[in-house]
């Protein structure tokens, strides 16, 4: 896994574009690669901070490719890592670190007739890759933690997520822009469960 967390560090250090927070960027429409890297804020009614490791945390690269004016492939490898700087106070390893659930979809841009305005269409799967939780295997259980108000299904155990979200993006004032999702998240395990993602933020470009 090790070797794993090296090539993805290569891979955003090679790249010519490289972006972070790539859900609230404005989403160019070229080839592009993104790099976002997540750090919990630990509650010390759950943890000591001063027990778990500094590097505790999820990782995600993505990459778009351009395929059509209107389309992009998109494919994004998400990792989690957690650990103790002592002891594990539940038994089993120290440090854990996991693949997560690997995401395939595309974009398709939806024309708005104003140049200042941008709207588009997520649609993918992610496979189930995340490993089943073990004593030394509890990264992916941090990582849902993590990205348990966006993207919680990319650690889920044994399960197949189906999402599908709508994205409007509008200028308002010199370097300033709003974003807008919405849409739905099928996670699908024994039964279908549908959970709803509604998002409005303010960013810069």
């Amino acid at each position: 896994m090790k070797k794993l967390i090296l090539t993805i560090l290569i891979c955003g250090f090679a790249a010519s574009a490289l972006y972070a927070q790539s859900a609230w960027l404005s989403d160019t429409r070229l080839t592009s690669i993104a790099l976002e890297w997540d750090k919990p804020l630990i509650d010390d009614r759950t943890f000591d901070r001063d027990d778990v490791s500094g590097a505790s945390s999820a990782l995600f690269l993505t990459g778009r490719i351009r395929a059509t004016d209107n389309f992009r492939f998109v494919t994004e490898i998400p990792v989690s890592h957690f650990g103790f700087e002592g002891n594990n106070p539940f038994g089993g390893d120290d440090n854990s670190t996991v693949l997560g659930n690997i995401y395939v979809g595309g974009i398709y841009d939806i024309e708005t007739g104003n140049p200042n305005n941008h709207a588009f269409l997520d649609l993918g799967v992610r496979i189930p890759t995340t490993p089943e939780p073990t004593n030394n295997k509890f990264g992916g259980q941090s990582g849902m933690a993590i990205e348990n108000s966006d993207r919680m299904e990319a650690f889920m155990y044994d399960t197949w997520s189906i999402p599908l979200i709508a994205n409007f993006v509008t200028s308002i004032e010199g370097p300033f822009a709003v974003k807008a999702r919405v849409g739905n998240v099928y996670n699908i395990l024994l039964t279908i469960l549908t959970a709803s993602i509604m998002q409005c933020g303010c960013y810069t470009v």
